[in-house]
């Protein structure tokens, strides 16, 4: 949280919402109480954590950073340039995970998550076999 602030020029950042989607850092809950306006006590995913954000933003642009994302000095100035030149354009960090990676566990499925080009959002279960 601090690292956001921190790390954001101030006249780019007017509010933070922190969504806890059912973390069970038990030992981190009394530490961000003063943060969280917006916990669930079920898991919505990753997608619908981001909607859940989404539906509490007041301005027109939203970013979003999971909480293993690194937050560095200038790292929204060059995402803001790319819309900036395009306001139709979304700029996006692309999560890659290997399917090797996944494959070594129990897995039978995984859930993958997504929104259409109507900005719906789709769930689905995938079997691993289909990776």
């Amino acid at each position: 949280m601090h690292r956001v602030i921190d790390g954001t020029p101030a006249h780019h950042l007017h509010e933070i919402i922190f969504v806890d989607n059912d973390s069970d850092f038990g030992d981190l809950n009394g530490e961000l109480d003063e943060y969280v306006q917006n916990k669930k006590y079920k898991c919505e995913g990753l997608i619908g954590g981001r909607m859940i954000g989404a539906a509490h933003g007041l301005r027109e642009l939203l970013m979003f950073l999971e909480c293993n994302c690194e937050v560095n000095v200038i790292r929204l100035q060059p995402l803001l340039a790319v819309i900036q030149e395009d306001q139709q354009t979304m700029a996006c960090l692309v999560i890659i995970i290997s399917v090797d990676a996944l494959t070594n566990g129990s897995l039978s499925s995984m859930i993958q998550e997504g929104f259409s080009w109507g900005t719906h959002f789709k769930r689905d279960l995938v079997p691993i076999s289909e990776l």
